[in-house]
Parts: C-alpha cells; sequence; structure tokens
C-alpha cells in the first residue's frame, strides 16, 4: 500500500488503533517487487488496492499538498484505475499488479509527505471499544470513502473533477461542480466492481451507533487538521448517516 516508504506506523489493538509518524522511518531504500503479489489472495488485493487509492486521493485533496505530491497522486490515481480491477479479478495477471505496485509506491510517497485526510479518521473510527468492529485497514476505510469525497467535493471542486475523471467517469457537458460529485460515484462504482461493501448498513452498523461512531473521527486530529473541508461533528454524523443508507446525493 505504499507503507513501505511513508513515515508512519500503526498500531492496533483490541481495542484502539495508533499511528505514529516519524522521520526515522524513511527507508533509504525500499525494493517493490511485483512478484510478491501473485499469490496475494482476491480478497487482500482488493483490500490493499483499494487502500492504496485512498491514499492518493487523500493526499492530492490534503491541506499539506504540493506539485509534488499532487503529480505523483495523480499518476497513482490513473495507476489504480486502469489496474485494480484486473489485478482483483485475474491473480496471474502481472501487468496488473506491476501497475499496481508502481501505484502503492507512488501513493506511498504522495501520503508520506502530504498525510491523509478524514478518509483514514473515518476508517480508524470503527475500531473504538464502542463500536467493537475489527475490519482489515483498507476495507474499513473505503466502505466511508465515496462519502468523504462528497463531503470533501465543495472544498476543491477542480480536484475532485479530476478525480472523477482519472476514476473513469464522464463529465463531459456536466458544470464543474456536477463533475467533482461525481467523484464519489466512481468511486462507488469501483467498489462495486470489486465486491465491497457500499454502505456501512451491510457490514453491521447499526444506526445508534453512528453519533460514537463520528466523535471517534476527532481522535484522530492530524488527519482532522489536514482535511481541506472543515470537519464538524454535525458534518460527521450527517456523513455516517449517508454511509448507513449508502445514498449519495447524486441519488445513486
Amino acid at each position: 500500500t505504499g507503507s513501505e516508504v511513508s513515515n508512519a506506523a500503526v498500531f492496533a489493538t483490541p481495542e484502539v488503533k495508533y499511528v505514529l509518524y516519524s522521520s526515522l522511518m524513511y527507508p533509504d531504500i525500499a525494493l517493490v517487487d511485483r512478484e510478491l503479489t501473485r499469490t496475494v489472495p482476491a480478497r487482500t488485493t482488493a483490500n490493499t488496492g483499494i487502500d492504496a487509492l485512498c491514499h492518493a486521493i487523500e493526499a492530492y485533496v490534503s491541506l499539506k499538498a504540493n506539485p509534488i505530491t499532487d503529480a505523483l497522486a495523480l499518476e497513482a490515481i490513473q495507476l489504480v484505475a486502469e489496474n485494480l480491477r484486473a489485478a482483483y479479478a485475474y491473480e496471474d495477471n502481472m501487468e496488473a499488479r506491476s501497475g499496481m505496485s508502481l501505484a502503492s509506491l507512488m501513493a506511498g510517497l504522495a501520503f508520506g509527505n502530504a498525510g491523509t485526510v478524514i478518509g483514514h479518521a473515518c476508517g480508524y473510527a470503527y475500531v473504538y471499544p464502542a463500536t467493537k468492529f475489527h475490519f482489515p485497514h483498507g476495507y474499513s476505510i473505503a466502505i466511508t470513502m465515496p462519502y468523504v469525497l462528497e463531503y470533501n467535493a465543495i472544498s476543491n471542486l477542480q480536484k475532485h473533477a479530476t478525480i472523477a475523471e482519472l476514476l473513469g467517469e464522464p463529465t463531459s457537458g456536466l458544470s464543474l461542480r456536477e463533475a467533482a460529485f461525481r467523484s464519489a460515484l466512481a468511486f462507488k462504482k469501483l467498489l462495486i466492481d470489486l465486491n465491497m461493501p457500499t454502505s456501512i448498513k451491510e457490514v453491521g452498523v447499526t444506526r445508534d451507533m453512528i453519533p460514537s461512531i463520528a466523535k471517534n473521527v476527532f481522535k484522530s486530529p492530524a488527519h482532522v487538521a489536514r482535511n481541506p473541508r472543515k470537519v464538524t461533528e454535525e458534518g460527521m454524523v450527517r456523513l455516517f448517516e449517508k454511509a448507513y443508507e449508502g445514498k449519495l446525493e447524486c441519488g445513486t
């Protein structure tokens, strides 16, 4: 997922997930070999591949983004769009696995410098004691990501429209605002193709859990601080309510 070139390490306990950042964790050399992914199960390919995509998207919209991280993130998004479905469906498609290996590396370089935003904070929000969920890392982030994209779209319409286009969503003839919100739809379509849930209700979250999960987002203050749109508790409750129903504002 690009973690091999980042400055972050995750420590998970049965009750909470901690993230440690240090410049000492940047490697001198990172070796990425597509052959090591050949026997990775399809479900793990999907979970880690979608995590790499989230790394790239979140780094691209982060308040800490810069022209260099943008270039890395954009190429990573394009590579994921071109290769993840094939890598998931055909384990011996080494061209697709090569593309995903490069995508995850570039995404890692992007988020290792620009950071991630509330997509990751929302994913971490499920692992606190009040929720008692134990989702794989990429999976927990991905199931809420369409609604994070929708929440953040107004913060930078052009960047979100670009995400939609790179993920293959037709935007010709749409206003910039309409195109930006299609980023959420494009991500949701990818989840469907990877046989991943598109609502948190599908994975056992109940409506009464939403207030607690929304509060847990703020236990990741660095992600909240980098988010391009101001994050409020009310806004997070609305985000998770949409994620619960599995419905975007565009009606899908």
